[in-house]
């Protein structure tokens, strides 16, 4: 890709030394495709480039959700921390980051509370006490 910014530059050079209209129309059809070449190169790369990221931030995740605290259990895409033999603390961790989750009302899932994170549990805010039972059997 450097040489055809090279080719480019030189091509650019040479128009102002051009002495006949043909040969100017040769060099700016020339330029043309290759601005157009450039052009689809640039836009494939970027979206292999939003692609590699996605999938970077994906790994992240799933390496994340590997490394739970001992002190912590995994229920529904939340940690609890234990506090004591049986019970666990009432407010739900981010597998992810491992930031307290929160909820804006009991019909919504609980949500992250970094907001760059972004991750939802599969469970709302009504369903926690539910879930803390579940845990403490």
């Amino acid at each position: 890709m450097s040489e055809l910014l090279v080719t480019l530059g030189s091509l650019i050079a040479s128009l102002g030394n051009v002495q006949s209209a043909g040969v100017l129309k040769e060099h700016v059809s020339l330029l043309r495709s290759q601005l157009e070449f450039i052009k689809e190169r640039v836009e494939k790369l970027e979206e292999e480039n939003a692609s590699l990221i996605e999938r970077c931030t994906e790994l992240d995740h799933q390496l994340a959700r590997q490394n739970v605290p001992a002190d912590f259990v995994e229920k529904r895409g939340a940690l609890f921390k234990r506090i004591t033999r049986g019970s666990y603390s009432e407010t739900p961790y981010c597998p992810i980051c491992k930031r307290s989750m929160w909820c804006f009302h009991d019909s919504f899932p609980y949500e992250c509370s970094d907001d760059t994170c972004g991750h939802k549990t599969d469970f709302k805010g009504s369903e926690l006490k539910s879930i803390l039972s579940k845990l403490a059997t």
